[in-house]
């Protein structure tokens, strides 16, 4: 699992979701461009309603596919069917 917090990183579907299962608020809050510290102050506000949010002991991580759900809609995070080519 990589964690990337660069400024100059272009976030697309297929990159957000190579990060593996879950990622964690600074990773997360540089995908949606805003400061960590707005998100965890979400977070741990109980204003943060958009995904889910795991809690392991001090430790806080976003699902994944919750967030790729977030940005492009309910089903992306799902894999594309390939389609038959018809024979001619």
């Amino acid at each position: 699992m990589t964690e990337l917090t660069t400024s100059d990183t272009t976030w697309t579907r297929e990159r957000i979701g190579d990060l593996g299962p879950s990622i964690d608020v600074p990773t997360a809050a540089e995908i949606l461009r805003v400061g960590p510290w707005t998100l965890y102050r979400l977070i741990r506000g109980g204003e943060w309603d958009s995904t889910r949010v795991l809690r392991m002991g001090r430790t806080i991580r976003i699902p994944t596919q919750d967030l790729v759900e977030l940005l492009y809609g309910l089903g992306a995070a799902q894999p594309v069917a390939a389609t038959a080519v018809p024979s001619t």
